[in-house]
């Protein structure tokens, strides 16, 4: 069960990261479509107070890691080959997956 108990805890990134890789989107619309959906889903989830004290310190301590991946986006954006853009993205979800695993299986 998730720690908040709720299915809007659920990143909604990753599978719609991989649909836009996956579709060929172009990188302007895939970025701010994703931003949009993770802006309004946690504005959902903080609407309906569906954060504990636990997720909010969790969700600070993951802060940094969120400002260095901005700034490094921020600044690579569009200056990367779509090819190895497209490479990132499914690495980084494999690893996810891989770290999903190892925490079911640990």
């Amino acid at each position: 069960m998730l720690p908040c108990g709720a299915r809007l805890c659920l990143p909604p990134g990753p599978p719609l990261v991989y649909y836009f890789g996956r579709e060929g989107v172009p990188a302007t619309t895939a970025r701010d479509m994703i931003i949009i959906v993770f802006l309004w889903s946690r504005l959902l989830v903080l609407a309906m107070a569906r954060i504990d004290l636990q997720q909010g310190l969790l969700a600070l301590a993951g802060t940094p890691a969120l400002l260095v991946g901005n700034a490094m986006g921020t600044r690579y954006f569009g200056r990367m080959p779509v090819a190895l853009w497209r490479w990132i993205i499914l690495g980084l979800i494999g690893f996810s997956a891989l770290g999903l695993l190892v925490r079911l299986v640990g």
